[in-house]
């Protein structure tokens, strides 16, 4: 009997300490197996109990009183951490203080069925909405040292609670500044706030331009990301690589803002605008430059052709030069602004009205072969140039 007794001992204590941790669970079934050894070191001497005639009734009644005990500790002491439709977790008090663990440190239980022992005698819980949190900021207004002033979009996703460790080197999630410091609401505010002014920081940098701020959107991310992270997380644990950097830019982050006990996992700056009025000067100076270079480029290109038609040209296309160093003219009787008119009117780009009026001419044959080579000359000119 006495083997038995201390059998059941070792699994009260071991079922106890498995089901009794305010912490997560180390293994999936530790709840489970917990529960399974309290009941077995009661059900185990009772039953033994049974089988034993001298103190059987005592120690049989003895046995039920303590295994009606376990069970309605057990029953009262779970609780259900809801995940639907928002995250949950609770956040476990010790005869009310939460700090119980250690300051400034709270101790908490994650979404599902978990077991609190002694609930509400000496343990109690408050449940914490810790779902991740989008905020999408009204463009912030800079004015850059140019005297620019540009419009700029953040948007950027946090979620309550941050990594921290304890004296004695164990990893936990700590919510105790978002608790304090009045949960999502209030805690949002005072981290947007310190985006706008980062921002403002960094648009003020000396050499700043609306140009140069325009064009640096991952920089500034990066440059806010770190200006925040390290003046709400301690110096020890602010060290972020470029990776994680990154990873925070894309979404994937986990930079803990120690100070308000959130995690930063998103930053990210949209298209930056400037005035309404400097962007339309901007949009017409752009236009006037694509506009003269268009017209830079027809000119030329009608130079080329003009010059074709009056001039010999080599296989590459250079003018032929004479002796004197001058370009060979061809042997046709044409003007220049003839030839300009003529390339235009091809090219639809000008409409000449012409007044026809019947009239009869004789031309020799010399005359009419001379017309018809030059026609077909522009004609196949003509036609080169439109293909290129």
């Amino acid at each position: 009997m006495g083997l038995i007794l201390f059998l059941s001992f070792v699994a009260f204590i071991v079922g106890l300490c498995l089901i009794y941790n305010p912490e997560v669970g180390k293994w999936k079934f530790q709840f489970e197996v917990g529960i399974f050894l309290l009941i077995s070191s009661f059900a185990l001497p009772l039953s033994t109990c049974l089988l034993v005639e001298k103190g059987a009734i005592a120690m049989s009644v003895i046995g039920f009183v303590l295994l009606i005990l376990v069970a309605v500790i057990i029953i009262i002491g779970i609780i259900d951490i809801p995940n639907t439709p928002k995250v949950h977790v609770a956040i476990i008090k010790k005869y009310g203080n939460m700090e119980w663990k250690g300051p400034l440190t709270t101790v908490s239980k994650e979404h599902g069925t978990r077991f609190l022992f002694l609930r509400g005698i000496v343990f109690t819980f408050d449940l914490l909405d810790i779902t991740d949190i989008n905020v999408d900021r009204p463009d912030e207004e800079i004015i850059t040292p140019d005297d620019a002033t540009n419009f700029v979009p953040v948007s950027y996703t946090v979620s309550p609670g941050a990594k921290s460790v304890r004296e004695n080197g164990t990893e936990y999630i700590n919510y105790y500044y978002f608790i304090k410091k009045g949960k999502e609401k209030k805690v949002i505010n005072i981290f947007d706030d310190k985006v706008g002014e980062k921002i403002r920081e960094y648009a003020s940098i000396p050499g700043t331009t609306w140009r140069t701020l325009r064009g640096s959107g991952d920089v500034a991310s990066l440059h806010i990301i770190k200006m925040i992270a390290g003046e709400y997380t301690t110096e020890q644990q602010f060290n972020p690589t470029a990776e994680e950097l990154q990873l925070i830019r894309a979404g994937n982050g986990t930079q803990p803002i120690d100070k308000l006990s959130i995690t930063l996992s998103r930053l990210n700056i949209g298209r930056i605008k400037v005035d309404a009025a400097l962007e339309k000067a901007l949009n017409d100076k752009t236009k006037e430059e694509a506009e003269r270079e268009a017209e830079r480029i027809e000119q030329a290109w009608i130079k080329e052709c003009v010059m074709g038609y009056l001039f010999e040209q080599n296989p590459d296309g250079s003018l032929k030069e004479g002796s004197d160093g001058k370009p060979i003219k061809r042997d046709v009787d044409i003007k220049m602004n003839e030839v300009v008119e003529l390339v235009q009117s091809e090219r639809g780009k000008i409409k000449k009205d012409v007044n026809i009026q019947r009239k009869e001419y004789k031309l020799d044959n010399d005359t009419i072969s001379t017309l018809a080579l030059l026609a077909t000359a522009v004609i196949k000119e003509i036609k080169k140039k439109e293909t290129l």
